[in-house]
């Protein structure tokens, strides 16, 4: 047998399977599935594909944890076995890994349903479920699509994140990220699935050094093939912050000119994109649903429900490297002028902007005038 190969991010290669599933085997009367970290199905012969319905019905009952192809399984079944629920391979014969991340990217929608792809192209083209057509060029998502797809992933975001990147039924997507304290996390999930999928990281002008340094190292260390810097409008920036104060009176206008704007021109042609924002953060993310409408586009939240414990015992199961300056008090980390250290016991984004009634950037603003957000131009 030759080395575990991982198909998505549910993978646990560390861990053995505790229970081997035999071909037409009754899932039904197994004792609670559900209470396993790994379970192993078993392929005798290619030809023989009742392991696929087995993964899927394991994934309709709930269960969601590594469910390891074992046995005569080749290169070409890897994209189905993983669309039908399988997120680790123990193939009899060698295959490489890198040729298994070809595999899986090769074909990036589907057109039948299967676990984790719960909007086929024959569904979607036909206009099911409400949602629109794949084949619309610059789709306008609906309010009602997202409620759609919250009920349709409800407890299944990491399912939610991969479909969203594999399935072109979504249209052009994005991942946004700050390169900040907790980032790496929904950079390595994003980075298991799609290492070519674009990143937006709006540089503003304003950022510590350190975060321009982790930056590089960690676009490399994961092996991310599309980062795009994005920054902003020079000749707005003199026009409207020839000073570079506009931080020190006006943090909203500040926000606008470097971050809001040049991240609407970034995602221009995207259909959706894909945010880091968790609910433990503050207050006023606690409501954060895993889909949200942000004009015509949709926004996904995969990390919405994590705990700080959760992320942290995540990086370091996967040895993620912190931003540096989390160790001197950072937890939230922004522009150099609107972040400060926090002491113990405060809200992790209780250094940003403080002294301002301001706790977004605006880039999540979905209504300015009620979220106080007001730059003053």
């Amino acid at each position: 047998m030759t080395d575990l190969l991982a198909l998505d991010s549910r993978a646990r290669l560390d861990l053995p399977p505790e229970l081997l599933i035999e071909p037409g085997e009754d899932i039904r009367t197994l004792d609670q599935p559900a209470g396993h970290a790994v379970i192993g199905v078993h392929f005798p012969r290619f030809r023989d594909g009742r392991g696929y319905s087995t993964a899927r019905i394991l994934r309709e009952g709930g269960f969601d944890g590594d469910i390891r192809a074992i046995g005569d399984v080749t290169i070409d079944q890897m994209l189905f076995l993983n669309r039908t629920g399988f997120s680790s391979v123990a193939p009899a014969r060698a295959i490489a890994a890198a040729a298994v991340e070809g595999a899986l990217g090769r074909y990036p929608a589907a057109y039948q349903r299967g676990a984790g792809v719960l909007h086929p192209l024959w569904a979607l083209r036909h206009g099911q479920e409400g949602v629109q057509t794949a084949c619309a060029p610059a789709r306008r998502w609906q309010p009602a699509d997202a409620s759609v797809l919250n009920r349709r992933f409800e407890h299944l975001a990491e399912a939610a994140l991969a479909e969203v990147l594999q399935d072109q039924a979504f249209g052009k997507v994005a991942l946004v990220s700050s390169f900040g304290a907790e980032s790496a996390v929904l950079l390595h999930l994003a980075a298991q699935i799609r290492r070519d999928v674009p990143v937006l990281f709006i540089d503003t002008g304003w950022l510590f050094k350190e975060t321009h340094e982790y930056a590089r190292s960690l676009t490399l260390q994961l092996g991310l093939t599309n980062v795009q810097w994005l920054k902003p409008d020079q000749a707005l920036l003199e026009a409207r912050d020839t000073s570079r104060l506009r931080w020190s009176y006006d943090p909203d206008g500040c926000c606008h000119i470097r971050k809001v704007l040049p991240l609407e021109a970034g995602l221009n042609g995207y259909d959706l994109w894909i945010s880091g924002r968790k609910r433990h953060q503050n207050g006023n993310r606690q409501a954060m649903a895993l889909f949200e409408a942000d004009g015509r586009r949709l926004k996904l939240n995969p990390l919405a429900g994590w705990t700080g414990a959760k992320l942290k015992a995540y990086a370091d199961t996967h040895h993620l490297p912190e931003h540096p300056l989390v160790a001197h008090g950072f937890p939230s980390i922004g522009c150099s002028p609107c972040t400060s250290r926090v002491l113990p016991g405060e809200d992790p984004r209780a250094g940003r902007w403080r002294g301002w009634d301001k706790t977004e950037c605006g880039i999540h603003a979905t209504n300015p005038e009620q979220e106080g957000y007001e730059p003053v131009f």
